[in-house]
């Protein structure tokens, strides 16, 4: 799971297996209204926005529904889509200050998982559908949104962010086809993870967040006693790049990979080529030299040209395990996506 795994895909990959087989979506989970849409129901103006429904073509249509499908132009049309599904106020609030999940219909929310579904990789949109899924089903979950920079379209550059204290997403996706994930976050406590394994059927042990916690353990222990003493001396600046081996540096490669999660098959491997080929120039940072990380935890900081990567992870003596995660690409321009 892309957002989550390790290479060894311990728990999180029977996490998507068990989300793929649809035990939980958000559509069982949201306040009806009154508007009659059967929850598994494809909402009937997806097709026609789309230029793919087999009843009456919509003349609202976008142009660039005519252009080829990339995974950025699928994303594109499906929240264009998603949008003219959603009412007057809801597209002042999405357009704006950002649309409330939990406002949702359940023909929304199926809406809605189409456009994280183009949007996301298969084993991100997975832990994106858990994650959500779980705030949404949640009384005491605080508030997350939805937001996009304009009305989106294949032909013109928009962003779209989901934002709230558990998940955070801020995708660009351009007119030239490239999407590129500028940030995110996940925070999860380890009651948030075992509500989920309790609402997937899986044991408190496999909970999905330990494997991310997992890859920084596996880089930690590959290091030398003398990298550790640059990795944790305080006002020491860190342990440089330029002094791991060859496989502590595809050890890293692994950590950060996790982060790149997004649909783009071309996105995806020329970002890991960069953070590969920038390791030089990355600094290693941890918080303190624990005396077990397997049991204690580990924070471990990369800060670096191509990548920003701060994992806090804290495994739990008893049930599931709570991390916390924070992306940033540094590469990114800071331009606005109006």
């Amino acid at each position: 799971m892309t957002l989550l795994i390790s290479r060894r895909g311990r728990t999180a990959c029977a996490l998507a297996t068990t989300l793929a087989a649809g035990s939980l979506t958000f559509a069982a989970c949201s306040v009806d209204r009154p508007d009659g849409q059967a929850s598994d129901a494809e909402p009937p103006r997806v097709g026609t926005v789309m230029g793919t429904g087999t009843s009456g073509a919509s003349t609202s249509a976008p142009q660039s529904a005519t252009m080829s499908h990339t995974a950025s132009r699928q994303t594109s049309l499906t929240a264009r889509a998603f949008m003219e599904y959603l009412d007057a106020e809801q597209q002042h609030q999405i357009l704006n200050e950002g649309l409330l999940l939990n406002d949702l219909t359940r023909a929304q929310q199926v809406t809605m998982l189409q456009v994280f579904e183009s949007l996301l990789n298969e084993n991100s949109y997975s832990t994106t559908n858990a994650l959500l899924g779980h705030i949404i089903s949640s009384p005491e979950a605080e508030p997350h949104y939805l937001h996009f920079s304009r009305i989106p379209a294949a032909d013109e550059r928009w962003k779209l962010t989901v934002d709230g204290p558990m998940i955070g997403l801020h995708a660009q996706l351009a007119a030239s086809g490239v999407m590129t994930l500028e940030s995110g976050h996940i925070a999860m406590t380890g009651h948030d993870a075992e509500s989920i394994t309790q609402t997937t059927d899986l044991r408190a042990p496999d909970a999905p967040v330990t494997s991310l916690h997992d890859s920084a353990v596996d880089f930690y222990h590959s290091l030398s006693e003398e990298q550790l003493r640059a990795l944790t001396t305080p006002g020491g600046g860190g342990l440089s790049g330029a002094d791991l081996s060859d496989s502590q540096r595809d050890l890293i490669t692994e950590v950060t990979a996790d982060w790149l999660c997004l649909g783009d098959e071309g996105t995806s491997p020329d970002k890991r080529d960069r953070i590969a080929d920038s390791i030089d120039e990355t600094t290693f940072l941890l918080s303190e030299n624990p005396a077990n990380p397997d049991q204690d935890g580990l924070s471990l900081l990369i800060d670096g040209p191509e990548v920003f990567l701060d994992i806090n992870g804290h495994p739990a003596d008893e049930g599931a395990s709570a991390v916390h995660s924070v992306f940033r690409d540094p590469s990114l321009a800071a331009a606005p996506a109006g």
